[in-house]
């Protein structure tokens, strides 16, 4: 097997996220010890489990810790597939202080529903890039995954309260957003500033002004990175005062909603 890349994250304790490509196959009967999500992109196989086999070829898969998995190759090649695994401590964290729900839900199909099949694998590929981004970015996308899967695939759905006129909590995330523009922020800290769960303060927030709190935050971080550069700070110096990884990561961010680079960008300015 080949693993071309595995993250895991110091901050967030029994939550794996892998990209692997490897000979398409046979595996023994294994044991799960896990709960997994994941997309196969290329490759097809004959797969028992919960007492059925399955023919599958590219599409999302949910497993859960408890079952017994075995899987044969339909055809020689490659295997190429992407993996989020959550250990079942942190899973069951996720669904009863993220989500609210008082236990973990049971997946019963391995493969979801055709309705839903497409838009999990959509959403699970269009997370790798966020998921590597800034702690909020990658709370937020996570948060959604999770909600995601329980809403189209688990047993007992996810249950979404009506949202109330909460313009207070959004008014209060701005503020917090505001004060604390430079630092690396989480969703978990703005859930606690505000005293409430971090699935609910993203909903209302997002509900309220169309965006979500880190994409609120990008747009804060390049208004004032605009007026940085405007003053003749340098792109390391606007990178580090404003939170960014490093200026990579700002010009990188910068050159995708301003289509240019900071560099540019006051080159521009300084001319007028």
């Amino acid at each position: 097997m080949t693993l071309l890349r595995e993250w895991v994250w110091s901050d967030l304790s029994g939550v794996t996220l892998s990209i692997v490509n490897t000979k398409n196959q046979s595996y023994p009967k294994k044991y799960l010890l896990n709960y997994n999500f994941g997309v196969r992109l290329v490759g097809q196989r004959t797969n028992f489990y919960r007492g059925e086999y399955l023919v599958t070829g590219p599409s999302t898969s949910v497993y859960q810790p408890g079952e017994v998995l075995e899987a044969h190759p339909i055809s020689l090649g490659r295997l190429s597939y992407i993996s989020l695994c959550f250990e079942p401590e942190a899973f069951s964290h996720y669904v009863r202080t993220v989500l609210e729900q008082d236990r973990v839900s049971v997946f019963p199909q391995m493969v979801p529903a055709d309705h839903a099949n497409w838009r999990l694998s959509r959403l699970l590929l269009d997370s790798l890039k966020t998921l590597q981004g800034a702690t909020l970015e990658r709370d937020e996308s996570l948060l959604k995954l999770v909600s995601a899967y329980i809403f189209y695939c688990a047993e007992k759905p996810l249950h979404v309260p009506k949202l109330g006129q909460e313009h207070r909590i959004v008014s209060s995330v701005k503020d917090y957003l505001h004060s604390h523009v430079s630092q690396n922020i989480s969703l978990k800290l703005i859930a606690q500033h505000c005293q409430l769960s971090p699935w609910y303060v993203q909903r209302v927030f997002k509900a309220e002004l169309g965006v979500s709190p880190h994409e609120y935050l990008t747009a804060l971080r390049l208004h004032k990175a605009k007026f940085l550069l405007r003053q003749g700070k340098s792109t390391r110096q606007v990178a580090s005062q404003l939170g960014f990884h490093d200026r990579s990561h700002l010009t990188q961010v910068f050159k995708r909603f301003e289509y240019l680079s900071p560099a540019a960008y006051r080159a521009v300015v300084r001319q007028r």
